[in-house]
């Protein structure tokens, strides 16, 4: 897997990682490439009973949390043809 690559050199480099997302298959999936050093937990960023549960999680697995790298996002890609101009741009 193409974005398998960063994760995989914060484990290389000795770090825990947690893989929180709401895609459980390939949460799960990542988690077990990276090895016992990463775990998997569901996490809907919106909801506060997940960060709760995602937060033990890690620190069952881990230990009391250092350091942490929020990575999300909604993304909604527009083929640029599709694009209007914006008022004055050339």
């Amino acid at each position: 897997m193409e974005w398998v690559r960063p994760r995989a050199g914060f484990v290389a480099e000795g770090a825990n990682v947690v893989i929180a997302d709401v895609l459980e298959q390939e949460g799960r999936a990542l988690a077990g490439e990276l090895g016992e050093r990463a775990i998997f937990s569901r996490l809907d960023v919106t909801c506060d009973g997940d960060w709760v549960a995602t937060l033990a999680a890690a620190e069952d697995a881990f230990g009391p949390v250092s350091v942490l790298v929020n990575n999300a996002a909604i993304g909604r890609f527009v083929p640029s043809r599709r694009r209007s101009r914006r008022r004055g741009a050339k």
